[in-house]
């Protein structure tokens, strides 16, 4: 599956990055959407993300890139689900499209079935 195709079928499409999001990405990197994950939400992320860097140590993000001094996690999706809601994010998806174009999905299969469960 390519990233276009899994995209669409999470329901998102180009329109989910505004145009002033898509000119905040481009210019400052990131853009602000409000309101999207509860502060709990936000806290278990970062302690999970937190969790996992600890764990993986030196080692953490290997599988893609190693940068010297910046704490990194790969394969996020296989190791937590602390993450799913990520992927109900119409405007993080849209954007990580925007950002990369079209690629293959190499991904787990519970992904996907913990997404379709969550999706409806």
């Amino acid at each position: 599956m390519y990233s276009k195709e899994a995209i669409r079928g999470l329901g998102v499409t180009s329109a989910d990055l505004s145009e002033g999001n898509r000119q905040a990405l481009d210019r400052d990197g990131f853009f602000i959407v409000e309101g999207v994950y509860s502060p709990d939400a936000c806290a278990e992320m970062a302690d999970t993300f937190d969790r996992l860097c600890d764990a993986e140590g030196d080692k953490g993000g290997h599988e893609v890139h190693i940068e010297p001094g910046a704490p990194r996690v790969s394969n996020i999706f296989n190791k937590t689900d602390a993450y799913d809601r990520c992927l109900s994010c119409k405007p993080l998806l849209a954007a990580s499209l925007h950002l990369l174009g079209e690629f293959k999905l190499h991904y787990s299969a519970t992904i996907w079935m913990r997404i379709a469960r969550q999706s409806g």
